[in-house]
């Protein structure tokens, strides 16, 4: 939709005040854009934006897999307490499908591995979806900012923008975004390869490249995520997965990792900790 800032039939200095105040107003909104190839000053261009802000629940700490196509490992036990990833999905390249089955094996000896969230790691992209716990959306012409309740850990999708040409790794990536219809859709790249791809500890390494794709559903009750994951030196194809967050208006709370790290089970959690005096 395009509109002029016109006189709206105000005479003189009155009209030309009353449109420069209804200028700033446009600009200062997050849903309007002043248009470069405007017939004239002052025109400018109504934008549909989908809203994704608030507060939401994930209650999963497994994909859900695509109704075709390739999928995300899944347990071979119906079970929350052990997790025996299979193996032989064909998404799993030879070396990763051992590492699956490692992992597998040695959880339904009794001796799981720690999971980064655990250790008080990061997850990494897109494990970070499996968490259980609360996580906050926050919307800005230039940012998408996501908040997670678990140790604060915070990402940036930077909208409208390329990737950097020189990327250092880290756990996280570099995420850019843009909108499409209703969807925000995500892209990142730029990992280390310390993190698991899930909750079976498959392995990713430094060309893991993810896109999500986020959309209400439910009436605003739920989002989905839309996952889609490609990294040819640890997958055989391409493959995609599903996370869901629920509304909640629950209380936000602080949930610091390396201060409540016991276990269910009496005893602590490996942490890592740094014993070298800072004085």
């Amino acid at each position: 939709m395009r509109r002029n800032t016109g006189f709206f039939g105000l005479p003189g200095t009155t009209a030309q005040m009353a449109g420069g105040a209804i200028c700033v107003a446009l600009i200062a909104m997050p849903s309007l854009a002043l248009a470069q190839d405007g017939p004239f000053p002052g025109w400018y261009e109504m934008r549909e934006i989908p809203s994704f802000e608030g507060i939401w629940q994930r209650d999963g700490i497994a994909f859900d897999p695509p109704p075709v196509g390739p999928g995300p490992v899944r347990n071979t036990i119906v079970s929350r307490q052990i997790w025996v990833g299979d193996a032989t999905n064909p998404i799993l390249q030879p070396h990763t499908a051992e590492i699956v089955r490692e992992n597998g094996e040695n959880d339904f000896a009794g001796n799981r591995p720690y999971t980064p969230t655990q250790l008080c790691r990061p997850s990494g992209v897109p494990n970070v979806m499996n968490i259980l716990g609360k996580v906050q959306i926050l919307q800005t012409p230039e940012m998408v900012t996501i908040l997670y309740e678990r140790d604060q850990v915070s990402r940036h999708i930077y909208l409208n923008q390329e990737h950097p040409a020189d990327l250092t790794p880290s756990y996280f990536g570099h995420s850019i975004g843009h909108y499409e219809g209703d969807q925000l859709v995500v892209e990142t790249i730029g990992f280390n390869d310390k993190t698991p791809t899930d909750r079976f500890g498959t392995p990713h390494g430094e060309k893991l490249q993810v896109v999500e794709r986020y959309r209400i559903v439910e009436e605003w009750k739920a989002l989905e995520v839309h996952i889609t994951v490609t990294d040819p030196d640890y997958f055989t194809t391409p493959w995609t997965a599903f996370a869901t967050y629920t509304r909640t208006d629950d209380e936000w709370e602080q949930f610091i990792c390396a201060e409540n790290n016991r276990q269910a089970t009496a005893g602590l959690y490996p942490i890592p900790q740094d014993e070298t005096p800072d004085f």
